[in-house]
This record gives structure tokens, C-alpha cells and sequence, in this order.
């Protein structure tokens, strides 16, 4: 039922997107036609870096076996220059006769099915499988914005694939398996570079004892990966690996961009802070709570915090980058066993401000997306005033939910309910200050919450991840 959602809601909005595909498209072509010298051509003035090569890999594998393309010849070595130097110019015209760019953008959906097993083996590790917690949390990824923009508006489906293999360690470290946990981070490494910010969280938590094994597991993995099509590209899938598309020209729209001049040293320091920062957490977490880290709701809680300090430190923002943060906030009150109604009016901001309707746009076929525009944030503050008048009947006060129902109707009556909110009137580095800090709040904070105690047996000598007893309060 979730992946019909999420597809339906990419095909209204008339997705698979094609912007940014050629990230992982080229890669995807030369993979899946025996190509692999020309996965990673050279760049000349392509604006768009290539995205790191797991995706690529198994999108060429479907691409593969679907014969997308196979219709007409593709492009000989010869044809593609030596040192595939004409291999762009070449496959965007092939890809054209061949009509092989649509089909190829429908292999985007696959990252929804593996973020779908990520967030299923995740509740299940912390003992909420098989309950109305799946189709609950399911229901609420499928829908949300940065999920859905990452295949609908963007073609990043690489990010949602890092971030379901990120959830896929997670599950195995809560079940004290840290030679997998190790594989599927070097994985998700591979896949997108933000991953090494939940690389460094758990090699600050793992057991000393299996830490060694835990590092030879990262490193096997990427080297088995990516050493291949190094050295099949000459070199040239090097950056990718390293970097991604991570060294794209930054607009610099965010707080950092607007406090230092751009260059190299700005984007470093972009790169690196999110990691020094992170590791700086991680060990004062670990000073801080012990073994007692090593609990779902604290090391979710952690991984939470380190994606959002990626945020922290962008230079740009766009709504793909919060796919992995919104999905861990989710988790971290599944873990809890209760859904705030602070992480809910954080996500309704969220899909208010990066909404995949296209604002402007009266109607697409027989959809009314101005209908829509409208009552979108509409519902999300009418939702918010029934609740507050709830809560003056029952002497309630909930701070947080008049502070966001202030902030909505301010930020829709300027641009009026037709105005997009990011795109138009408000810069990215207000929006960064209106999400980030509430974020990082509820990633560091279970006030109120049901407490998830260690049982009696917890071990942290031989890594075991100790059984966990939900009692509420």
C-alpha cells in the first residue's frame, strides 16, 4: 500500500524527474552495455558530478536485464574517444534514438522498495515489527516532501539508497552484528558520501572488542565495491567514490555561505565540520551514557544529530538533503513508542517548505495543483487550530504548536497560499534557521517519552547488543 502512495504521488507530480539524472545515468548506460572502462568518462564542462558508484551499479544491472536501450547499437570505444573524453556528447545522443532515458528514470522507484526494507528492519530490530508502527511509519516516509523529491522532483534516488543502507546497519548494531553493521556502512559510503557522518557516530560506539573487525568490515566492503571500476576507469571514478556529487558548484544560499567568502577552503570547511562535529558528539555521548548508547532510542538518537549537523554546515539546501534527517526523527519516536506532536509539526513545516506541488501552476492535465497549493498549508494549519482549541477546553498548553502555527501563517500570508514558501520571498539561510535548530532539538531530546532501560544481561565487553525491556511511564 505505501510503495502504491509513493508511486502515485511521483506519477502526479509527473516524475521520475529528469533533472539531475545525469549524475547516475551515463554510469548507468556504459554498466548495463559491458561499458565499464566508460561508467566514468571525463567531465570537461559538465556542470553535474558524478554520484558514487553503488547506485550505478545496481541500476545498470536492472538496466541490464530490462534490455533498456537494446534497440539500437550502443556506442563503440571508438566512438566514445580515447579516454572516453566524447562519451557524454556520444550517450546523449544515443540515449535520444534509443529512447532510453525514461525507462532509465523509472529504475529510480527501486530505492523506494530498499528504504522500505531499511525502515521495516529498523522497527523490527527495536522490537515494533509486525505492529501498526510499519504501516504507520511507512506511510509517513512515503509522504514525506524530501523523500518523494528525491525521485519526483530531483533524481537523487542515490540518497534514498545510502540512507536505507545507513538503517540497514542500524538494525544490525542493535542486534550486536558489527561485522555486517561494517559492510553495509561501507555500502552506504559508497553509495553517498553524507553516510560517513553515521560511519563516524558508531565507530565511537562500537564495543572496543570488535572495533577492529568493525573497521576491516567498512573497508572490505568499499575496497571489493569500488576498486573494480578504479581501476577499469583508470582512475577516473576516483572522485566519485570520494566525493560524489558532493563537489557540485555550491549557489551558497545558507548561514556559512553568507558569513565567509566562497572557495575551496568554505567548501571545505563545509565537509569537514559535519565530521569534527559529529565525532566531538559521539565521544561525549559515549563519555556521557556508556554502554547505555548502544540503546535504540540513543543511538538513533545520535545518528540524528549527525545528519543534522550536515544541515548545519551546507552551503546550499535543497529538499532532498533532509530525507535522511526526517526519516531518523521518525524512528527515534518509533523507539520511544510515541509519535510527537513536536516531530509532526516539524515535518508539516518540512513538506510546507519543499511541497512537490508545482507552485504556480493552475492545473497538469486533470489534477488542480493551484487547488492543491491552497490546501496544503491550509489543512496543516486548520489541523493545528483544532488542536489548540482542544487543548484551551482541556486547559492544555503546548507551546511549540503556537510558536509553528505563528510562523506558518506569516510565512504563507506574505507570498499568499499560490507562493511557494522556498522558491519565492524567503532565502534558504531563513529557512535553515526556522528547521535546523528545531531539529536538532528533537533529535537530542525524549523528555516525556516511554524509557527503553537495558535488561540485567547487558554486556558491553563482547558486544552484544543487550535485550531491551519498553516500560511506560
Amino acid at each position: 500500500m505505501t510503495s502504491s502512495l509513493f508511486a502515485v504521488i511521483v506519477w502526479l507530480r509527473h516524475g521520475p524527474a529528469e533533472s539531475d539524472s545525469t549524475a547516475s545515468t551515463y554510469a548507468t548506460w556504459a554498466i548495463a552495455h559491458g561499458r565499464f572502462s566508460c561508467s566514468y568518462p571525463a567531465l570537461g564542462n559538465h556542470p553535474i558530478p558524478l554520484t558514487a558508484q553503488l547506485y550505478p551499479l545496481l541500476s545498470g544491472a536492472i538496466a541490464a536485464a530490462a534490455r533498456i536501450g537494446h534497440s539500437v547499437a550502443f556506442p563503440t570505444v571508438a566512438q566514445l574517444g580515447p579516454g572516453c573524453e566524447n562519451a557524454i556528447a556520444v550517450l546523449d545522443r544515443w540515449s535520444v534514438r534509443a529512447g532510453a532515458v525514461t525507462p532509465t528514470l523509472m529504475i529510480g522507484y527501486s530505492s523506494w522498495f530498499m528504504l522500505l526494507a531499511g525502515v521495516v528492519l529498523v522497527i523490527r530490530a527495536i522490537g515494533r515489527g509486525r505492529t501498526w508502527w510499519e504501516p504507520v511509519t511507512l506511510t509517513i516516509v512515503a509522504t514525506c516532501a524530501p523523500v518523494l523529491s528525491a525521485v519526483a522532483v530531483y533524481f537523487h534516488p542515490q540518497d534514498i539508497a545510502a540512507f536505507s543502507l545507513i538503517l540497514v546497519a542500524l538494525a544490525m548494531a542493535f542486534q550486536g552484528r558489527w561485522v555486517p553493521t561494517g559492510i553495509f556502512l561501507g555500502l552506504a559510503c559508497s553509495t553517498n558520501q553524507f553516510a560517513v557522518l553515521a560511519l563516524v557516530a558508531l565507530l565511537v560506539v562500537v564495543p572496543l572488542g570488535r572495533r577492529l573487525n568493525f573497521i576491516a568490515a567498512i573497508v572490505g566492503s568499499m575496497v571489493v565495491l569500488n576498486a573494480p571500476l578504479v581501476v577499469l576507469t583508470s582512475g577516473r571514478a576516483l572522485s566519485a567514490v570520494l566525493s560524489g556529487t558532493g563537489l557540485s558548484v555550491p549557489f551558497g544560499t545558507t548561514v556559512l555561505s553568507q558569513l565567509a567568502p566562497h572557495g575551496f577552503a568554505l567548501e571545505l570547511l563545509s565537509r569537514g565540520l559535519p565530521i569534527l562535529s559529529t565525532l566531538a558528539v559521539a565521544i561525549w555521548a559515549r563519555h556521557r551514557l556508556g554502554a547505555a548508547l548502544l540503546e535504540p532510542p540513543h543511538l538513533l538518537s545520535l545518528v540524528a544529530l549527525s545528519l543534522c549537523l550536515r544541515l548545519v554546515f551546507e552551503l546550499d539546501l535543497w529538499s532532498y538533503y533532509f530525507l535522511a534527517l526526517a526519516g531518523t526523527l521518525v524512528l527515534i519516536d518509533v523507539a520511544h513508542g510515541r509519535l510527537r506532536g513536536e516531530t509532526l509539526a516539524w515535518l508539516a513545516l518540512v513538506n510546507s517548505a519543499f511541497s512537490i506541488v508545482p507552485w504556480g501552476v493552475a492545473s497538469v492535465g486533470a489534477v488542480d495543483w493551484g487547488s492543491l497549493n491552497e490546501l496544503v498549508p491550509a489543512t496543516f494549519i486548520v489541523v493545528a487550530l483544532l488542536v489548540i482549541a482542544r487543548d484551551i477546553r482541556h486547559r492544555r498548553f503546548r507551546p511549540y504548536l503556537l510558536i509553528w502555527t505563528f510562523v506558518m501563517s506569516i510565512i504563507f500570508a506574505r507570498e499568499g497560499w499560490y507562493g511557494a514558501p522556498f522558491d519565492h520571498g524567503f532565502p534558504s539561510w531563513l529557512w535553515q534557521l526556522l528547521l535546523i535548530p528545531p531539529a536538532l532539538a528533537l533529535a537530542s531530546s525524549s523528555r516525556g517519552l516511554p524509557v527503553i532501560a537495558l535488561s540485567p544481561s547487558t554486556s558491553e565487553a563482547d558486544g552484544r547488543t543487550p535485550t531491551q525491556v519498553v516500560r511506560t511511564h
